[in-house]
């Protein structure tokens, strides 16, 4: 069976959810308009939020055909199991004009509406929206390649939370992998437009990505990630997939080795040559983005943020040199992690959160070199999230900072928020996250997601975890000095034009981080300006939040309720702003009235 002829696959459905979003902008209006003024308020009301969750459920389903790769690692099946994103100019611009419409439409229901998940997901439904077209317009889209950020890992993650239970799941896949090359050489013409219009990123960063582009090819063998999927044909579950007869996976291996010798081997070697002999000699030759045209006006942060938060400590040096505090081997590291996870904070959550996700964290260890010391990969309805830390880096992780990490990346840090999300009963446009907002609508939510992450953070005091671990303790305030140490270095490099050695001295004489580590941690912020800020900024925010609530409602502050309503509203600063502040309203109307909250 040709692969050819299995790449087809029906524009049906994209013709009917670009109708719907034409009758969804104009019918529902008119409706409106000609049938309010006859209906009392609480009808009125009712109309309003019907009509509102249908354009819910229409943006759902466009957003998932746009975006298929992010549907896949949500765990979904349909149709777009057998394509990745499209990422052409034209793909772009078709995606904003329909991305307006949406838009237009969303402005016409009006505020306040109840109940409080449709308002807030009309918040960040608009958030959305006006951010894909404000990235769009300003041309975001030619910044589409970084260490951090790029479609050749996209596609790798995509590959690996597949699922894979059917034999025509495997052949989607594969068609998958015929895809890549087309992707790869739209991504290509982007980045040229970068090139024309002298809008490029620093040579740092590519050369992480040319490494990782290397480590990716590989012969059709055991070797290859994308081979081993098909040597060991399983079910999602990891089962021998017994329902595959074996002939046919014999074909599935062949065509497999095909794919990737014809299809993915050849498009990253395309890339890596577009990268090295057209990219990198146009790289922009400052490290900061302010030297390019335009760059102060798209990075406005003041650098005295992080500096009111750093004092400097001679301790951090005898830290960082003294062996003791690092581990022996990554066993030993996966261990403590996993024991201080599940042993000593999972077991008192129940004092400051109200609902514990249903669904557990993961921990495990990544074999393969990377930038990355740690990260979190969110779950779905079939896996659990992930927590997944780098194996090749377990020298440099210090067993000081071990519950400050773990309270970070795992429980109540960004596995609860993400795990509680996905059980809220929110429309599902909600539950496809992506920090990136260059090639489709996505909120805002970077700044609440790490915001959280380092508010996470300080809970460890609340929960009592350092109470006989002084050097624990120690490891948290580090953490908390690293932050302010990575919003100085983030504007002095974009804003301020800082050179690379200057930032490494910086970093060095205030952290108790190895240098091997400082050095991957500045390049990121190279690679991805503005992200420090936006953990710092929004992890303030909550902690202001947190403040006004406790100032407002003295002794009937409930902590509990505080982080129900937090992590119910999951959206960007703004909106969490208008979600404490409806919460503060309804709970002092509550306490005249002498009622008890069901927060």
């Amino acid at each position: 069976m040709k692969l050819a002829k299995k790449c087809l696959f029906s524009v049906t459905s994209v013709v009917v959810l670009v109708t719907q979003v034409a009758l969804v902008a104009g019918q529902s209006h008119r409706r409106r308009g000609k049938q309010q003024a006859n209906l009392n308020d609480e009808r009125r009301q009712e109309e309003e939020i019907l009509e509102l969750r249908k354009l819910f459920n229409v943006y759902s389903k466009w957003k998932e055909f746009i975006r298929p790769q992010a549907a896949t690692m949500q765990g979904k099946k349909g149709d777009y199991t057998k394509r990745l994103d499209e990422v052409s100019i034209e793909d772009l611009t078709k995606r904003r004009n329909i991305t307006q419409h949406f838009l237009d439409e969303a402005e016409t229901f009006n505020l306040p509406i109840s109940p409080r998940l449709d308002r807030v997901s009309l918040l960040v439904l608009k958030n959305e929206l006006q951010n894909f077209i404000k990235h769009f317009d300003s041309q975001q889209f030619v910044f589409s390649v970084s260490q951090i950020a790029n479609y050749h890992q996209l596609f790798r993650e995509t590959v690996a939370t597949a699922l894979l239970d059917e034999e025509q799941d495997y052949w989607n896949l594969l068609i998958r992998y015929r895809s890549f090359p087309k992707q790869l050489e739209d991504l290509t013409q982007l980045l040229r437009i970068g090139i024309e219009r002298n809008l490029t990123e620093h040579r740092i960063a590519i050369d992480y990505v040319i490494a990782q582009l290397d480590a990716m090819k590989k012969p059709a063998d055991e070797s290859n990630e994308f081979f081993r999927i098909f040597l060991n044909i399983t079910t999602t579950n990891g089962n021998t997939n017994n329902s595959i007869p074996e002939e046919q996976k014999v074909k599935l291996r062949e065509a497999a080795v095909e794919a990737i010798t014809e299809s993915i081997n050849p498009a990253l070697e395309n890339f890596k040559a577009f990268l090295v002999q057209e990219y990198l000699p146009a790289c922009r030759p400052e490290i900061a983005l302010s030297s390019l045209e335009g760059g102060r006006e798209r990075y406005q942060v003041v650098q005295d943020l992080g500096f009111g938060n750093i004092t400097v400590s001679a301790f951090s040096e005898i830290l960082r040199n003294d062996p003791k505090n690092f581990f022996d081997n990554s066993s030993e590291l996966l261990e403590s992690f996993r024991r201080i996870t599940f042993e000593e904070i999972e077991p008192r959550l129940p004092q400051l959160f109200q609902t514990i996700p249903k669904q557990n964290v993961s921990i495990t260890m990544n074999p393969t070199p990377g930038g990355y010391m740690i990260r979190y990969s969110a779950g779905n309805a079939v896996r659990p999230g992930l927590l997944i830390i780098n194996e090749s880096r377990f020298k440099f992780m210090s067993r000081f900072g071990m519950k400050t990490m773990a309270l970070h990346e795992g429980n109540p840090g960004h596995h609860f928020h993400f795990a509680l999300n996905q059980e809220l009963p929110v429309p599902s446009f909600r539950l496809s996250y992506s920090p990136d907002t260059s090639f489709a609508p996505a909120a805002s939510l970077v700044a609440f997601t790490e915001g959280w992450g380092l508010y996470a953070e300080s809970l460890g005091e609340d929960l009592g975890i350092y109470e006989s671990d002084p050097l624990g303790r120690f490891g948290r305030l580090s953490a908390e000095q690293h932050r302010a140490v990575r919003l100085v270095v983030d504007t002095g490099i974009h804003a301020l034009g800082w050179s690379r050695d200057r930032a490494i001295s910086f970093m060095l004489d205030h952290l108790a981080m190895a240098k091997a580590n400082i050095k991957v941690e500045l390049d990121r912020h190279i690679g991805l300006p503005g992200q420090a800020c936006s953990y710092k900024i929004g992890e303030m925010k909550i902690q202001e939040l947190r403040r006004k609530s406790q100032k407002i409602l003295g002794d009937q502050f409930n902590i509990k309720h505080f982080h129900s309503i937090v992590l119910q509203c999951f959206a960007p600063l703004d909106v969490l702003t208008e979600c404490i502040e409806q919460y503060l309203k309804q709970r002092v109307s509550e306490i005249i009235r002498g009622k008890e909250s069901d927060t």
